[in-house]
């Protein structure tokens, strides 16, 4: 094969849309079902991931330190993220999904500009709605503002600008998609994968009329390489500049490490069926038609296609898999190119039925697109449109607190001042924003002290000497399982040493989840205490219990 990638690229640019004005109509009001989701659910209570971020934002906006004042294995891309829309529309959970949509659409604008690289204008709207019904859907959360949202813009981008690069012979086109690739993997060190792939697209791909050269191809790699590493020196910069150079070395890859080596190969194939059983049974009329994609562009003689579309999909195979955990919002990184692949299966739907009736393949495409399109949202629309927040929270959490934070922030609102400070025993990072009050100790999750690796013990030690000498003026306990996940191996030192720590404190608060539609709230006034014992609460119910440092008036 002669023709090289890059002189590919003008083949479908010139073909006019075959799309029936029904069938636009039609995209018209998927595109409007999920935009009318997600305003509906603005307010959706934040879970602990994106209590994470939201805490983290606004320490960089009033003075405090990433991975000293937060302990997390995360790169710095999404506490940044957060803070720049609280700077724009405000600390408010709104704010935060509201800058979600915006993210989402401008990602499904990139998928458009991708695909139109490889398909006409038809297939692309196929393309950029099939990834917007994808990244919606409750199953794998895709209404929460998880990392995977914006850490997926930036190499949508990174690689039309790359490919525009290879066709442009532009060397700064090259670089900025070497820069758009790193940006993609600060806001979540999963898209590594995507940075390996414009790695390797960047290095096989000849320029076009130039042939192949060694030299060429090599320093084609070493620019897009020199565009990520400017990124990535310039987030080492930022974090070195304030301080945090030793605890973002601990907490981004000695933790990581020993996270990402608890699960052992054997049990990825068990943990990744279980998580894609949820997921198939509402996502399969479109993962037919990307398979029906994957199927003929392999079939067909494009090497464009097939590196593309392909390599797209390896790498966000690549990009669920680390610490073989494949939780289900993993799984969003999956999607760009599944619905790549659906514009590419749409495409091959419409030249199989055009052999038979030309008349006819695109009403028929048509008509199985929307289908495929609508039946995943049918299949969640009581989430997505039906079930008011709190209830959507209870349906994808369960007792997880998250429903209960707001109020339980609240009290701590009024009855702390800004310099006081708070501990929470549990991993509810969310009730710290919420409530604008810094935790006495960056360790804001339980899980790096609870899981089986050699830094759990130490990772205690320095929470128990923290908080020993902060004294914070409340303490929270959380009852709830999923925010200890103790096993039983763990070292419970610390769970000892919480227990003869809160005996110099007082019941203050009360937040009991006591059945899926209804939590129960006991709060004592200033000074006063609650006449109860956490130790008659039912071993079933979930709850978070707010303590007062006793010595204080």
């Amino acid at each position: 094969m002669t023709e090289s990638m890059s002189e590919e690229m003008t083949d479908v640019s010139q073909k006019p849309p075959a799309l029936e004005k029904w069938w636009l109509l039609g995209l018209i009001l998927i595109v409007i079902a999920v935009l009318a989701a997600r305003v509906r659910l603005l307010e959706l209570p934040l879970e602990r991931d994106e209590g994470e971020y939201a805490y983290g934002a606004q320490l960089l906006l009033h003075g405090g330190r990433l991975y000293d004042d937060l302990h997390t294995m995360k790169w710095p891309g999404m506490f940044a993220a957060y803070a720049l829309i609280f700077s724009l529309a405000g600390e408010t959970v709104a704010a935060i999904h509201g800058g979600l949509i915006v993210i989402n659409l401008l990602t499904a604008i990139g998928m458009y500009l991708l695909s139109r690289l490889i398909l006409d204008r038809a297939s692309s709207l196929i393309v950029a709605v099939s990834f917007l019904v994808l990244s919606v859907l409750p199953v794998m959360h895709g209404i929460v503002a998880n990392a995977e949202h914006f850490a997926l813009l930036f190499p949508v981008f990174g690689l039309w600008c790359l490919i525009h690069s290879l066709r442009d012979r532009s060397w700064f086109l090259l670089l900025v998609a070497g820069m758009l690739m790193g940006l993609g993997s600060v806001m979540k060190q999963h898209a590594h994968a995507f940075v390996l792939l414009g790695g390797i697209l960047s290095l096989i791909t000849p320029w076009p009329s130039t042939g192949r050269s060694i030299g060429r191809n090599i320093g084609q790699a070493a620019v897009y390489s020199l565009g990520v590493f400017i990124t990535w020196g310039g987030m080492c910069l930022a974090v070195w500049q304030r301080g945090d150079w030793e605890k973002f070395i601990t907490w981004t890859i000695h933790y990581p490490r020993d996270y990402t080596q608890q699960i052992p190969w054997s049990g990825a194939l068990g943990n990744f069926w279980y998580t894609a059983s949820l997921i198939f049974p509402v996502t399969w009329p479109l993962m037919l038609l990307a398979l029906v994609g994957l199927v003929s562009v392999n079939l067909q003689k494009n090497r464009k296609r097939t590196l593309l579309a392909t390599g797209f999909f390896l790498a966000g195979l690549i990009s669920i898999c680390p610490g073989f955990y494949f939780r289900e919002h993993y799984f969003l990184m999956l999607m760009p190119s599944i619905a790549l692949l659906c514009g590419l299966g749409a495409e091959s739907l419409k030249h199989h039925f055009s052999k038979r009736d030309s008349t006819a393949a695109t009403s028929l495409t048509g008509m199985i697109c929307l289908v495929a399109l609508s039946l995943p949202l049918f299949m969640q629309g009581n989430l997505l449109f039906g079930l008011n927040a709190d209830r959507v929270s209870r349906s994808l959490y369960g007792p997880n607190p998250f429903v209960e934070s707001p109020k339980i922030a609240a009290y701590l609102k009024e009855n702390m001042s800004e310099t006081d400070r708070m501990v929470i025993f549990g991993s509810e990072p969310q009730i710290a924003f919420y409530s604008q009050r810094r935790s006495a100790t960056g360790d804001i999750y339980m899980y790096p002290m609870t899981e089986i690796h050699p830094l759990a013990r130490k990772l205690q030690d320095e929470m128990i000497q923290k908080v020993t000498q902060a004294r914070p003026k409340f303490a929270l306990y959380v009852s709830a399982r999923t925010s200890w996940l103790i096993r039983p191996e763990t070292d419970l030192h610390l769970i000892y040493w919480m227990n003869e720590f809160l005996a110099n404190y007082e019941l203050v608060g009360l937040a009991e989840t006591v059945s899926f539609t209804e939590s129960k709230y006991q709060f004592a006034a200033p000074n006063e205490t609650l006449h109860r014992s956490i130790g008659h609460i039912p071993k079933e119910t979930s709850y978070v219990a707010v303590f007062r440092r006793r010595d204080l008036p």
